[in-house]
């Protein structure tokens, strides 16, 4: 009887007090070793079954605090990933800004050195004006200071605009009279360089209501590129019609040296132009094209560009017919 009880003893012990924490312990080592997914199955119906109880409890607010610290910290990665993506972005963006600013001092330099020495030398000898020479030099003098405000106007123009103080003024526009008098404005450029300029005119393009200014200025850009990269006796084509019943196209043609595959998007950004063998054979500020994108977009319209390296290249500029009020307004609101 004695031994009976004994095994009893044994048995009752085993299964209602060490089994349950044997799991507990096991439960115990599993949450140690990172697994907090694991829950005790505990069902005596005692205090043991409570124990377990609270202990899964315990698990299920480990488990949640886990799993928030875990999202924390994947926001906080994808944060600190935005934010170094940024910082470089800011980093290529300074750089670009330095070396536009370093193109920018030395092109305006140049011109203004000239304009300083032919009015110096006219000063000398003031009567070299009644002379070929003279005149010559006093056109120079012309020519450094267009230089000079074509580039201080870019820049006047990327100030207003990154103010947001750009200001849409709608009128009635005549593309005709408006391409007519822009060749008229290249034509002593274009002769210089025996250039042949062709202007094709639809006949069904109506009078525009939009700004003429802003459309004047982005054919201007066109144009003036053209005529800048064209090289002697080459051509430019200008081309006007409409693309469908409420917008025109208005394309600018040359046979330039082109642009390669990899510029063609940058060259509308700020302060930036195409590669350095291109630059280095122009002059300007390197703003005209993005300003020109911004402009394009205030008018409700769009530039785009296509060419063939060592062929030339077509800029295009898409204006509707009419800008909607809500249009307008949307433009007005662009900065660039």
């Amino acid at each position: 009887a004695g031994t009976g009880a004994i095994i009893a003893f044994y048995i009752i012990t085993q299964r209602v007090i060490l089994r349950p924490i044997r799991q507990l312990r096991a439960i115990a080592n599993n949450v140690a070793e990172g697994n907090l997914d694991i829950r005790s199955s505990i069902k005596t119906g005692d205090e043991y079954e409570k124990l377990a109880d609270a202990f899964n409890h315990m698990l299920d607010g480990l488990q949640d605090g886990a799993e928030r610290l875990r999202q924390a910290n994947k926001q906080l990665d994808d944060k600190i990933a935005q934010l170094s993506e940024r910082n470089i972005e800011l980093y290529k963006a300074n750089k670009v800004k330095g070396e536009f600013l370093a193109n920018i001092s030395h092109e305006f330099r140049t011109p203004l050195n000239a304009i300083l020495g032919f009015a110096e030398i006219l000063r000398e000898k003031p009567d070299l004006l009644k002379k070929e020479k003279g005149r010559r030099y006093a056109e120079n003098i012309i020519t450094g200071g267009q230089r000079l405000l074509n580039m201080i106007n870019d820049l006047l123009d990327m100030a207003k605009s990154e103010a947001g103080k750009m200001k849409l003024y709608i009128e009635p526009t005549s593309v005709p009279q408006l391409c007519k008098g822009l060749v008229a404005s290249f034509s002593a450029l274009t002769k210089k360089k025996k250039i042949k300029v062709k202007l094709t005119l639809d006949d069904d393009i109506p009078i525009l209501s939009t700004d003429a200014g802003k459309v004047q200025q982005i054919l201007y850009n066109f144009l003036s590129n053209a005529v800048k990269f064209t090289p002697e006796r080459g051509r430019i084509a200008i081309e006007a019609a409409m693309t469908d019943e409420k917008t025109v196209r208005i394309a600018v043609a040359d046979t330039g040296c082109g642009i390669v595959e990899l510029d063609r998007e940058k060259i509308f950004e700020k302060f930036r132009q195409a590669d350095g063998s291109i630059t280095r054979q122009s002059t300007g500020s390197g703003l005209g094209l993005a300003i020109s994108r911004e402009l394009a977009a205030m008018l409700a319209g769009s530039i785009g560009l296509e060419s063939e390296p060592g062929k030339g290249s077509t800029f295009w500029l898409d204006i509707p017919v009419t800008i909607t009020k809500d249009e307008e307004t949307q433009g007005r609101s662009i900065r660039i």
